[in-house]
């Protein structure tokens, strides 16, 4: 069975019994591209098909001492309450906010929403009060990425929308997986047929968001390596070596059930689930003490240092923590 990203699934709402005290206007879209480029990724990864091949998948890890990075919790609307990740000022006084991916769904594939929570959302302000709009341009240029308002046959759309006077909110939909302190480039557009740009660092966006909203607070991350476990196997059997990677999750929610377990290694284009499905491979989890888990998931790959490892865990009440956190090296023959 191939280890592999995909539409995965939130674990269903089966309390592991672990008790731990908009609108968009729609037009014809097409891929979001710069203008004289190619198809560009539309959530897909292009990495994904690279583990397919053997059947065999890829993981990342973390370093124990490394900060962790927890996705921001969703606002009614996507409002953006909470503080902003970066920001800028631009030409004409222009200010822009990146709030990140903070719970909206304005905007989806092509020129159409598709109700995920995934959106992007940018914040303009200071926009000058004598100058009617006409449009909205953000792009991520070292990513290949270009949203418009109003919407086009060629690029996806970007949804604008008023919250003040000289205020605008504006969402997109990712593209693909974005590191921290990616740039985007903000262009205003104005019915006279001037311009004005801002560029601002955006905080990290990944294509594949965890269904439903952050649950309040965050985990915390520690990689431990191969420590001479061997709880899980390949797909979902148990482990037959002791091989496998050990995370430790701590500050999970003792308010909450916890109903799954998701590790994503993105870049090697690995998955690893609890409950385990006939997609990816298992995360067998062990909980030593309240408001923490230990899980065991079995290398697919010889990863490199610094790989990178994103735990999600999923709870009962449909909430969510997510956390990253860069690992040491693994590989598939441990001593």
């Amino acid at each position: 069975m191939a280890h592999r990203l995909g539409g995965w699934p939130a674990p269903a709402a089966t309390a592991l019994s672990l008790a731990l005290a908009v609108t968009a206007t729609a037009c014809s879209g097409g891929a979001n591209d710069l203008p004289g480029e190619s198809a560009g990724d539309t959530g897909s990864q292009a990495q994904q098909g690279a583990n397919e091949a053997g059947g065999v998948a890829e993981q990342v890890g973390g370093v124990a001492g490394q900060p962790t990075v927890a996705l921001r919790g969703a606002a009614a609307g996507g409002a953006g309450t909470g503080a902003a990740y970066g920001s800028a000022d631009g030409e004409m006084g222009i200010h822009a906010e990146f709030f990140g991916q903070d719970g909206a769904s304005h905007a989806g594939l092509g020129c159409s929403p598709d109700g995920k929570p995934d959106n992007i959302h940018i914040r303009l302000s200071a926009l000058p009060s004598d100058k009617p709009l006409a449009g909205f341009e953000v792009e991520d240029y070292t990513g290949g990425g270009l949203w418009v308002d109003p919407c086009n046959d060629v690029n996806w759309f970007l949804v604008p929308l008023p919250t003040a006077a000289g205020v605008v909110d504006l969402y997109m939909k990712p593209h693909r997986d974005a590191p921290a302190d990616a740039p985007y480039r903000v262009t205003v557009r104005f019915e006279d047929g001037d311009s004005a740009v801002v560029e601002l660092l955006g905080d990290r966006v990944f294509t594949d968001v965890a269904a439903g909203p952050s649950a309040e607070g965050s985990i915390e991350l520690e990689f431990l390596g191969q420590d001479g476990k061997g709880l899980a196997g390949e797909a979902c059997a148990e482990g037959d070596a002791a091989d496998n990677i050990h995370i430790r999750v701590s500050g999970l929610s003792g308010e909450r059930e916890v109903a799954g377990f998701q590790v994503d290694d993105y870049v090697g284009g690995g998955r690893w689930v609890y409950p385990c499905n006939d997609e990816n491979w298992l995360v067998v989890p062990r909980l030593p003490e309240p408001g923490m888990a230990d899980l065991y998931l079995k290398p697919h790959r010889d990863a490199p240092d610094d790989t990178e490892y994103i735990v999600t865990v999923y709870y009962g009440d449909g909430t969510h923590h997510r956390a990253v956190i860069l690992g040491s090296a693994v590989t598939l023959e441990a001593e």
